[in-house]
């Protein structure tokens, strides 16, 4: 008898057992890299505001990189000099909105004198579009929409205050979270400025060197 070879013999060492292996190692590793982003996109969602923070901050100090460089070139330093450019900055945004301001105040109030004309030319074309519905036999007739009683009037401001009473907090916060926003900004800004380069160079140190 001669006897059998074990490599012959051996299930595992088969193309198939192979080619079987391999498929549940890729549809593992398939699934984990699934999991994974699945994961990675929850959690960018999760921090999406800090996220728009710091990219809002390295967009602006990118912009402002050129103009921190050709003051450094002048020999003056560097926290001076980005605090000179911010200064540019805010003195610009300060002007505009001082300039803007009284302009949409009297467009407001433009607005709020011809309100009364409106309101009428609004009614006209009301009625005459009732008028127009009645002569046709179309519809029914509807009360004047423009008819308020005083009590109504206070009925519907009551209701409003209460609105704004009870929305009062999120406003509030709302607020706060916009001016944190707004203020963050430029702090980190600042800091990417002045220690952009020793930043870079910490990350890139971070990644090991064969994957750089």
């Amino acid at each position: 008898m001669t006897k059998d070879n074990p490599k012959e013999t051996d299930p595992a060492r088969t193309p198939e057992f192979r080619s079987d292996s391999s498929k549940n190692i890729l549809n593992f590793a398939n699934l984990a890299i699934a999991v994974i982003l699945l994961g990675l996109v929850f959690f960018l969602i999760k921090i999406r505001i800090i996220l728009g923070i710091f990219l809002a901050a390295t967009v602006l100090s990118v912009l402002l990189t050129p103009a921190v460089q050709f003051l450094e070139k002048k020999r003056i330093p560097k926290i001076l000099a980005i605090l000179m450019v911010y200064i540019v900055i805010f003195g610009i945004f300060a002007t505009a909105i001082t300039l803007l301001v009284p302009v949409v105040i009297r467009q407001a109030a433009d607005v709020i004198d011809a309100y009364p004309e409106y309101r009428g030319k609004v009614i006209v074309l009301y009625e005459d579009f009732r008028e127009r519905l009645a002569a046709l036999g179309i519809g029914h007739e509807p009360g004047n929409l423009f008819d308020y009683s005083s009590l109504k009037q206070q009925e519907a401001l009551s209701s409003a205050a209460q609105r704004a009473i009870s929305q009062g907090w999120q406003i509030i916060l709302a607020s706060a979270s916009v001016i944190t926003t707004m203020v963050s900004i430029p702090v980190i800004a600042f800091y990417l400025l002045k220690d952009g380069p020793v930043i870079r160079k910490t990350l890139i140190h971070l990644i090991p060197e064969r994957w750089r």
